[in-house]
């Protein structure tokens, strides 16, 4: 009955789904109970596309959104002064700074 089955079969990995569909659920038969409707079947459709939607595809890329934020959102590892030839860095001599702070000091 209804569509979580399907939905989560498709989210298991599925690639095929066998639903019955009817026109009406109150003719006589085995099946049109446990069929989906024509509104059911949309919905069941549609949260399908959105499962496969947010799997992705297994490539990992930034979305244009997350482009632009990280040209006005990204920080950097600095030095927080001179530092001297073969010195070894540690945590009291590094600085975070974000893009915006190194681009409006230039």
């Amino acid at each position: 009955m209804g569509v979580t089955a399907s939905i989560t079969a498709v989210a298991l990995g599925a690639k095929v789904i066998e639903k019955h569909f009817t026109l009406d659920k109150e003719l006589i038969g085995p099946d049109h109970k446990a069929s989906l409707d024509p509104e059911e079947l949309k919905t069941m459709i549609r949260e399908i596309r959105r499962v496969e939607s947010s799997l992705g595809d297994g490539i990992k890329l930034p979305t244009q959104v997350e482009i632009e934020i990280a040209r006005v959102a990204r920080r950097s590892i600095v030095a927080a002064r001179d530092l001297k030839k073969g010195e070894v860095i540690t945590e009291e001599i590094i600085d975070v700074k974000m893009e915006t702070e190194r681009i409006s000091k230039q």
